[in-house]
């Protein structure tokens, strides 16, 4: 901090609502791009299967003695897949996990999973089983990693939604089917597939993709953009599986109709890439051509029949589908390494990533929640003003310093709501960077009703949820909730905010012995923010020029 900033600090050392506003401010000042403060990149890897390394032990948790807890055995993410193998800026990313490379890849995962969802991971043994639900995984971006400084997305999504399992299956059935031994005798008569075998689904998943998954995959990737303005994105697509005359379980006809079929879905997901603003497509095919699966030096997985040794489901079950492997059809440690190189091609490309970085803009996102129950028409102390009048005053000083402006010296872009609640809850005005818009909004504030914290709280949080970057809110109330929920439901919506990343700074005022100061203060700690208690007479208004 310079001495300016200190100044500044001092000089709002005793003002109750500025004050909590500055410290905010304090906190939450725009950090460089992390590559530059911290001396490596940050990158998030995120997909199906594909990008988990499914296939290739050991994997992440593997070895914890609860690994059915562990959301990284139970995605299946490998210990060297392709991702981890990526450098950026002279650092292998596997060597930055948790701290610079951020890992959501999940086998099994869809484009629903990315962006709507949880994605349910059960497990089966013998006598035992169970289940967990792996986050979204575009919550990372709220939960550890502040989308303004990711550098790289890498990301290999829609083979699921095609239905790429149903139609390894497909061929495996119908290799069985073909095989005199034990293994078709027990598949030929299982009702997994309709006469048409391969063809038939590939055609039916290509359609299902024009119809509806191309639509989802670019919701995915914008959703993406939103939350990681800055990075480049790199969206990898998928190789030919079968070797071009057939082998293995594939006939030469069978072998045709998947290639093909990979190969209209990879030229969808490019045409899709090329309209989108920093997004690179990365065609893995030539990488593995001439080595399918069941080449001579394949790498990919042919189709495994049993569970494997790390296979969450360790029981057939009567479905066609559960008798073959998580593990089939995934590149193995040379298909990693293929796609680690395809990919670094374009990062090597690109260039490094200190020459891209600049100073990040975070856009905050404030909710000022405002207690206009009817105790706060009482007078403070401050010439006669009530309580409601002088938070307004001190409020609206705030805003006209930095509202619509970037705060000099800081590089913050700033939007402020405004909420108010006695009785029940109103939004007076929406996250605006228009100082008179917002301002208006205070000013129009009246005082009359009872006092329902809960429905405040509600309404504040829901102001903020989905917006991007930091958020924030400042609740101010100088009494206590006499209606609505009760303080159980009071911390369970702070738990909520905690949750979505939004830090609660509370403000009482008054008499102190007319204050919930415990539920305060710990509606602020759930949510990592402050409390401050202020008994309106030092209230100054001396906002003005806070940040000039």
């Amino acid at each position: 901090m310079d001495g300016k900033q200190r100044r500044l600090a001092a000089l709002c050392a005793s003002m109750a609502v500025c004050a909590v506003i500055a410290f905010t401010f304090t906190f939450y000042t725009p950090q460089p791009a992390y590559a530059t403060a911290h001396g490596h990149p940050v990158v998030v890897s995120m997909g199906d299967s594909y990008s988990s390394g499914e296939g290739n032990e050991p994997f992440y948790g593997q070895e914890d003695s609860n690994k059915y807890k562990n959301t990284d055995w139970l995605a299946h993410r490998s210990t060297i897949g392709w991702p981890g193998q990526l450098v950026v800026d002279g650092t292998k990313l596997s060597d930055l996990k948790g701290d610079g490379w951020y890992f959501v890849a999940s086998s099994g995962a869809e484009a629903v999973h990315i962006t709507e969802q949880s994605q349910n991971k059960s497990w089966k043994k013998m006598f035992d089983g169970g289940s967990e639900d792996l986050d979204k995984q575009i919550d990372i971006f709220d939960k550890q990693v502040i989308g303004a400084t990711v550098d790289y997305v890498t990301l290999t999504i829609g083979g699921n939604d095609l239905g790429f399992g149903d139609i390894v299956t497909a061929a495996a059935v119908n290799g069985l089917n073909r095989a005199p031994d034990v293994w078709g005798k027990a598949i030929r008569d299982r009702d997994y597939l309709r006469v048409g075998g391969v063809g038939l689904v590939m055609e039916e998943a290509l359609a299902k993709f024009e119809k509806e998954t191309k639509k989802k995959l670019s919701e995915v990737y914008d959703a993406i953009r939103q939350k990681a303005p800055n990075a480049t994105i790199i969206v990898a697509g998928y190789p030919h599986l079968a070797p071009k005359d057939g082998g293995g379980i594939f006939n030469e006809v069978e072998a045709e109709s998947i290639n093909k079929g990979i190969d209209t879905f990879n030229s969808e997901i490019g045409k899709l890439i090329v309209a989108k603003d920093n997004f690179e497509f990365v065609d893995v095919r030539p990488a593995f051509n001439g080595h399918e699966a069941y080449t001579d030096d394949s790498y990919i997985k042919g189709v495994i029949f049993g569970p494997q040794d790390q296979d969450l489901n360790q029981v057939f079950g009567d479905e066609a589908k559960n008798w073959v492997s998580a593990y089939s059809m995934h590149p193995n440690e040379k298909g990693q390494a293929a796609y680690a190189e395809a990919v670094q091609a374009v990062i090597n490309r690109l260039g490094p990533v200190a020459a891209n970085d600049a100073e990040v803009d975070s856009t905050v996102a404030m909710s000022l929640v405002f207690d206009v129950s009817g105790s706060m028409n009482e007078n403070s102390a401050i010439g006669g003003m009530s309580k409601l009048a002088s938070a307004k005053k001190q409020s609206t000083d705030f805003v006209s310093s930095i509202g619509g402006q970037k705060a000099t010296g800081a590089g913050l872009s700033v939007r402020v709501g405004v909420c108010s609640f006695a009785s029940s809850a109103r939004t007076n005005c929406g996250l605006s960077t228009d100082p008179d818009e917002i301002n208006a909004s205070i000013n129009a504030l009246k005082a009359d009703g009872q006092t329902n914290m809960y429905a405040g709280l509600a309404n504040g949080i829901e102001q903020l949820m989905g917006e991007d970057g930091p958020r924030l809110m400042v609740f101010l109330s100088d009494g206590l909730s006499n209606v609505g929920g009760s303080t159980s439901e009071i911390l369970a919506l702070a738990d909520k905010a905690s949750s979505a990343g939004i830090k609660i700074y509370t403000i009482g005022f008054g008499a102190s012995s007319s204050l919930d100061e415990g539920l305060l203060r710990e509606i602020a700690e759930r949510t990592g923010g402050e409390y401050s208690y202020e008994d309106s007479s030092n209230i100054s208004s001396a906002a003005v020029g806070l940040f000039a």
